[in-house]
């Protein structure tokens, strides 16, 4: 029993595998004439889309999407969508060969996909923005659009971590669209760009590259990347020079002379007159005992020693308090005709920036649009 059904279902898949009579046009079209035949169709048409005529492909691939609709497999059926509007052109199919009942349903089903689907016929970049001044850079860079179908559309700049750009709505036919001028557009050679087109689930999405071509004088050096600009041959002057002289002259430091010399002064005359006034005085006592009178005269000596010895440290620190100041002056002088001459050449370079221009070509990634 088992032996038999898989007999049969070997035999049940082998007849979907091989070519029913004629060619698939009469296979659908016998496919057709039975109720309910949806799962089959698409069996079938899938089996066999590769040995299909590449003319005839289209035919088949809008038969497969509908018969997915009817079972209610929209992931299948945009699926298919997507393989015709990618990669094919339908034109304007004819199903001659079934029923014309089911011809006009599956014809009208098509026109229903075109008007839904999100596709680009064309995409130029606006007159507006083909040409710009390299600093001079517009608001907005512009973009021709002809949708064939009402559509959301997302841009986003590849170059800026995919930041959007731009964000709106497509109508049927044409359509101007402007995004702010990123600060790269024209500054490096090529900018990556994605544009996001959705209508319901569907979704489509296509990569391309903005190309700059830089148009400036022949006797101009020029670096896009950082807008410097110079003539060749010439370069700006140095305007001016700084002469420097030095002067020294001698000043009397009364802090130092106050803070070093007068105590050691003071000092020094404090114990002369100690010692003149006590000391030598008790000395020529007579009636002084002799050893008295031989300590006094120790004491004296002393006094005479540091009394001189602490004068003349004070009379060095006099010396000392007056001290050099060293004036450094710096004079800045001019030269004319340099200056003159960095007047003509700044005046040159921003005549040159006029003339520095930016054009774009638009191409896609990979793919058509």
């Amino acid at each position: 029993m088992i032996k038999k059904s898989i007999l049969a279902a070997a035999v049940f898949t082998l007849f979907f595998l091989l070519p029913l009579k004629g060619d698939w046009k009469e296979d659908v079209r016998d496919y057709f004439q039975k109720a309910l035949e949806y799962e089959n169709i698409v069996k079938y048409l899938e089996s066999r889309l590769e040995n299909i005529p590449n003319n005839e492909k289209p035919l088949a691939i809008i038969i497969l999407g509908y018969a997915y609709g009817e079972l209610g497999d929209v992931v299948n059926e945009e699926k298919w969508a997507t393989e015709l509007f990618e990669n094919y052109d339908a034109g304007d199919p004819d199903f001659v060969f079934l029923s014309r009942s089911a011809g006009v349903k599956i014809y009208e089903y098509f026109q229903q996909w075109k008007r839904r689907y999100p596709g680009i016929k064309t995409i130029n970049i606006d007159e507006q923005s083909q040409r710009i001044r390299y600093f001079d850079p517009p608001g907005k860079f512009y973009l021709d659009i002809e949708a064939s179908a009402p559509c959301e559309i997302t841009i986003l700049d590849m170059d800026n971590q995919g930041a959007v750009i731009y964000a709106g709505y497509l109508t049927r036919g044409s359509n101007t669209i402007g995004f702010l001028f990123v600060d790269h557009l024209n500054k490096q050679s090529e900018s990556v760009l994605e544009m996001v087109l959705k209508s319901g689930t569907m979704e489509r999405k296509k990569r391309f590259i903005l190309s700059t071509a830089y148009h400036y004088p022949e006797e101009v050096k020029f670096d896009p990347l950082s807008g410097e600009i110079a003539i060749i041959g010439e370069e700006f002057k140095q305007e001016s020079s700084r002469e420097v002289s030095l002067e020294t002259r001698r000043y009397f430091d009364k802090k130092s002379f106050k803070k070093k010399a007068v105590p050691h002064l003071a000092v020094g005359v404090a114990l002369y007159l100690v010692d003149v006034l006590v000391v030598k005085k008790t000395i020529n006592r007579g009636s002084s005992e002799p050893r008295t009178k031989a300590l006094m005269n120790g004491i004296d000596k002393t006094a005479t020693v540091l009394a001189v010895g602490i004068s003349l440290k004070g009379l060095v620190h006099i010396f000392r308090s007056f001290k050099k100041l060293k004036k450094e002056t710096v004079k800045t002088i001019l030269d004319p005709e340099a200056i003159l001459y960095n007047i003509l050449l700044e005046k040159e370079i921003q005549g040159v920036k006029e003339n520095i221009f930016v054009t774009y070509r638009l191409s896609l990634v990979s793919g058509e649009w």
